[in-house]
């Protein structure tokens, strides 16, 4: 007999189901927000779910997983102290100092939600598999219009399916990790012998279509980075997990007919979007430059988080596609630290990669690559989908605890946790109930807000669009 839901069990769902609402928010361009852009309302979601993980690990007991030994634990906490101390001094040096208070206390915040979804998948594996099987489906609340896009281009018509994503960079990266959980189909997605054979062959049939037209939309987009990063994530399950053929049937299916698709389109030279196959790297090198540039010239302090687009030379883009060189450039030697702090993680994963579901695993690896040629960590949507995978691959590592008990996280982390919290609430408390308001300035390339440069959200006046602000 099933045991009964406590109330922290149903605190620990309502968690969890927090993220197929923000996607199916984010997916079916729902009005569901009090400011302009849907962008923004995206952001404001997210800090709200952001600040419900990081209350769970503040006030639930039992909330601590162990994944490396006491030496190696005890290391790691002393080097996040010494990063907080770095990134303060960061902020206070920045040019301005709330911009970079907010986009480094935002990144920490998502650590902590990472870490707290671990927590809570790793304690309902069943939970874990219910919410990925539907992350994995409602991108199609938008590639639904995929094949009316592909008819009108068909018949030399414009079409278009990226709806409330107004880049379709944005759509990409969140796309990525649900073409990866669609592959592994969990939960209701999977096909069990106990099925008769038309329901399995209607599951079976449903997952190859929706997975079809997601790798539609990577080809007709040209998204050569989530292509690449996908391929690196195949390709590393196949080396280094030894995963059955069987399991592969459905991505190199997929692949084939996606390819198949798209290479008919090219025949008849049908109109298509972005070419896939052309010279040159969209402008990346010149971000990467600059980034590194940036870097030389403040290698201690960096230039301040989210500060990027307000140094020269001025690109559209907002961040440099490329979150090493990102955190380098902006949070400086703090940056090199977090980057040192993930390493044991990436060595536990790899170290116990037999014991992570083969397309969760691949879904990690797609996002380390892609993390360092896109906004895959910048963007809010992809932010929380992206994540998910990372966080679901932790619960399924070993710990280091002989028992399935959890231990109660630290005073001093709590305290931590809580100061970040306020501390981002201090810049943004008005922006999260500012009505009909959203980011403006001349500068439009999306960062922390819809408006790259802007640091908080304005009333909405169509007159005012598109000027130069004063400040920032």
């Amino acid at each position: 007999m099933q045991n009964k839901l406590t109330a922290t069990d149903y605190i620990e769902l309502f968690l969890l189901v927090s993220l197929p609402i923000f996607s199916f928010i984010a997916f079916s361009s729902l009005s569901a927000y009090w400011v302009q852009a849907p962008y923004d309302a995206w952001r404001i979601y997210e800090i709200f779910i952001l600040l419900s993980f990081s209350a769970f690990l503040i006030f639930s007991k039992n909330n601590v997983l162990d994944l490396f030994n006491s030496k190696t634990s005890f290391w790691l906490k002393n080097t996040l102290f010494i990063i907080v101390i770095l990134i303060a001094v960061s902020c206070y040096f920045a040019q301005y100092s709330q911009r970079a208070l907010a986009d480094t206390t935002f990144y920490f915040l998502l650590a902590v939600t990472v870490y707290a979804q671990a927590i809570i998948l790793k304690k309902h594996p069943d939970w874990a598999a219910q919410i990925a099987a539907w992350l994995a489906v409602l991108p199609m609340l938008s590639l639904i219009f995929l094949p009316i896009a592909l008819f009108d281009i068909w018949h030399g018509r414009p079409g278009t399916w990226t709806q409330s994503f107004t880049n379709i960079r944005m759509l990409d990266d969140a796309l990525l990790p649900c073409l990866l959980l669609l592959w592994a189909r969990p939960a209701w997605l999977a096909v069990c012998p106990e099925q008769n054979k038309w329901k399995s062959w209607t599951i079976h049939s449903l997952v190859f279509i929706v997975s079809t037209i997601y790798l539609l939309s990577f080809l007709f987009h040209g998204a050569r980075a989530a292509l690449f990063a996908l391929s690196i994530g195949l390709a590393f399950i196949i080396i280094f997990r030894c995963v059955s053929w069987k399991k592969l049937i459905l991505p190199f299916g997929t692949i084939i007919a996606a390819s198949t698709i798209f290479f008919l389109f090219k025949k008849y030279q049908i109109a298509s979007g972005s070419k896939l196959i052309r010279s040159g790297t969209s402008g990346r090198t010149e971000l990467w430059e600059k980034a590194i540039k940036l870097w030389s010239e403040q290698p201690i302090w960096g230039i301040g988080g989210n500060h990027f687009s307000l140094y020269p030379p001025d690109y559209i883009s907002a961040h440099p596609h490329n979150i090493l060189i990102q955190w380098f450039s902006e949070w400086g030697l703090a940056g090199v630290l977090v980057f040192l702090l993930l390493c044991p993680l990436v060595y536990t994963v790899f170290k116990y990669r037999c014991n992570i579901s083969p397309f969760i695993l691949a879904a990690v690896v797609a996002l380390a690559v892609n993390a360092l040629f896109s906004g895959v960590l910048v963007y809010p949507v992809s932010q929380i989908l992206a994540l998910f995978p990372l966080a679901w691959a932790m619960a399924q590592l070993p710990t280091t605890q002989t028992t399935y008990q959890y231990k109660t996280i630290s005073p001093s982390i709590k305290i931590l946790i809580v100061v970040i919290s306020i501390a981002l609430l201090s810049v943004h408390y008005k922006d999260l109930f500012c009505k009909d308001c959203m980011s403006a300035d001349w500068h439009g390339a999306p960062r922390f807000w819809d408006a790259g440069r802007a640091s908080h959200l304005i009333p909405y006046d169509i007159e005012k669009m598109g000027k130069a602000p004063t400040e920032y």
